[in-house]
């Protein structure tokens, strides 16, 4: 008896010191790496590159009414020119105790300096503006309402507007390039736009290229 149980033990013992262990294989790397502290050659790492669309940034979208009006919207297009609503001259306006009713005010839900900004401009139709606010901004695609500027290696894409000139839209680059006005002359223009303001219409897309005169006495302007 003594002899079957000790063979017994000795045939378990064998078994249980055979048995595989396993692991897992995510946790282990497959090769293990050698460094060698003798050389002194540097670490090579692989930039990853970029992604397409990361190369061909976007051109921010401006306006002529940001400054003037002193807009709050925090974009770089005023309330009037991101309102895409279609002109009519009738709004939907809410009245305490009667309800929704007709107004001809399109700046009624604008910011407080766009409101009295076009509240302005709606009072004194002499100066030769429209009495509507300018289109709204559509889609980034259609480029048929945007003007494309071009000024000492910078971009800049303008909302097309029916209430402005080619003297405003100077002015405008300036406050942007931090110079003056008078430094600013144009090159080329293919949108159509002359000093007058009523040769401001609503058609195919433009560029323009302007040229910055810089002389030792110029005064920074304040944008």
């Amino acid at each position: 008896m003594r002899s079957l149980k000790r063979s017994a033990t000795s045939y378990l013992d064998q078994a249980v010191g055979h048995k595989r262990k396993c692991s897992n294989p995510s946790s282990r790397p497959s090769t293990t790496p050698t460094h060698d502290n003798n050389t002194d050659a540097p670490l090579k790492f692989q930039r990853r590159k970029p992604a397409q669309h990361m190369l061909h940034a976007e051109v921010p979208v401006h306006c002529i009414h940001k400054h003037a009006s002193a807009c709050a919207l925090l974009m770089k297009i005023c309330c009037s020119c991101a309102d895409k609503r279609p002109i009519t001259h009738a709004y939907p306006m809410y009245v305490d105790g009667r309800g929704i009713g007709p107004s001809d005010d399109r700046s009624l839900h604008y910011c407080f300096g766009c409101q009295a900004y076009w509240g302005r401009r709606r009072s004194h139709p002499e100066h030769n503006v429209p009495s509507l606010p300018s289109l709204g901004l559509t889609e980034a695609e259609s480029t048929c309402d945007h003007i494309r500027v071009c000024c000492d290696n910078r971009t800049f894409d303008f909302v097309r507007s029916g209430d402005y000139n080619l003297e405003q839209l100077r002015h405008e680059v300036s406050l942007l390039m931090r110079c003056n006005a008078s430094d600013i002359s144009v090159m080329a223009s293919d949108s159509g736009l002359s000093m007058a303001s009523e040769s401001s219409v609503h058609d195919a897309a433009g560029q323009i290229q302007f040229s910055v005169n810089y002389t030792a006495d110029v005064e920074m302007c304040d944008a």
